[in-house]
C-alpha cells in the first residue's frame, strides 16, 4: 500500500491538467460583472448603471435598461426636448451611441453619483433624482475630454422581483459635447 502513495502523488499533476482545456480556459469575468448586485431596488439598479458605464461594460449596461427604454434630453439648439429609444431609428439609439462611448473614452467616471429624491411619480413608477458629473477622457487624445454635470430623472419598472430603468430624463446644468 505504501508504494502507492509515492507514484499518485507524482501522477496527480498530470491528472489535474489533463483535464484542463487550453482552448477552452475559464472565463474570468469583468469587474463591472464582479460588482454587480442583484437588481431588486431602484438603487441597485443604479450602482450597477455607475459600475458600467465607469467599466465600460455594455452587457451590464443594457441589463440596466427596460426594453422600452427612453433617453430624454433638453437641446438647446432647437430649444425643446428631444427623446429617443433603445434601438435605432430615425437616429442612432442608446445602445449604439453607448457602444460608440464606451469604445473611444478610456476613462469614465461618475463622481458625484448622489440620489438625491426618492418618489412615486404621478404615473405610479418608482423614480429617483441623481446629481452627477459625468467624465468622459481619451488617453491618446484622439477626441477631448468631455465633463457633463447636473440631474438625471430615471424612472423604473418593475418585472417580477427586478427593476430595469425605462426613462433617462437628462437634466445637465452645463451642456457638455457628449450630449450635442
Amino acid at each position: 500500500g505504501y508504494y502507492l502513495l509515492p507514484i499518485a502523488l507524482f501522477l496527480l499533476p498530470f491528472l489535474v491538467v489533463g483535464c484542463l482545456n487550453p482552448f477552452a480556459p475559464p472565463l474570468d469575468k469583468t469587474e463591472a460583472e464582479a460588482q454587480r448586485i442583484e437588481p431588486t431596488t431602484p438603487e441597485a439598479v443604479l450602482q450597477n448603471f455607475k459600475s458600467a458605464y465607469e467599466n465600460r461594460d455594455i452587457n451590464l449596461y443594457l441589463d440596466c435598461l427596460d426594453r422600452d427604454f427612453a433617453f430624454c434630453y433638453f437641446d438647446n439648439e432647437v430649444n425643446h426636448q428631444k427623446c429617443y429609444g433603445l434601438q435605432d431609428g430615425d437616429v442612432p439609439g442608446e445602445k449604439r451611441r453607448t457602444e460608440m462611448l464606451f469604445s473611444i473614452y478610456e476613462r469614465i467616471t461618475l463622481e458625484p453619483w448622489q440620489i438625491l429624491s426618492s418618489y412615486l411619480s404621478s404615473d405610479s413608477l418608482e423614480t429617483r433624482r441623481v446629481l452627477f458629473n459625468l467624465l468622459v477622457e481619451d488617453m491618446d487624445g484622439t477626441y477631448p475630454t468631455s465633463e457633463a454635470e447636473g440631474y438625471a430623472l430615471f424612472k423604473f419598472v418593475q418585472q417580477e422581483e427586478r427593476y430595469y430603468i425605462v426613462l433617462w430624463n437628462d437634466q445637465s446644468i452645463s451642456p457638455g459635447e457628449l450630449w450635442k
